[in-house]
């Protein structure tokens, strides 16, 4: 990206494709969302949610994100428990049908 002018309140810049697609959330200019998403002379891009997201990120620690995917996985385990818990009852409902 480059810098090729200068407005009354910022910048005009030069961006490859991957540029902007970078810049709306995707990987690359070939991502099939990026591809599907029309971008044109007036086109806006909120890249200060998209840095604020990124900056939440980097400070994440990952013994947190650890212990918190471990606490879903017993949530989802009770899940899977409840399910076949009302299977079972289910099975006993219709034979006694």
């Amino acid at each position: 990206m480059k810098i090729i002018g200068k407005t009354e309140d910022g910048w005009l810049l030069e961006a490859s494709k991957d540029d902007v697609a970078l810049m709306m959330g995707f990987r690359y200019a070939h991502d099939d969302g990026f591809k599907n998403t029309k971008v044109t002379i007036g086109t806006e891009m909120h890249l200060t949610k998209m840095a604020a997201t990124s900056e939440f990120l980097r400070t994440i620690d990952k013994d947190r994100l650890k212990d918190f995917k471990n606490r879903i996985s017993y949530v989802i385990d009770d899940i899977d428990h409840a399910i076949d818990t009302v299977t079972e009852l289910t099975i006993f409902e219709k034979l006694k049908e």
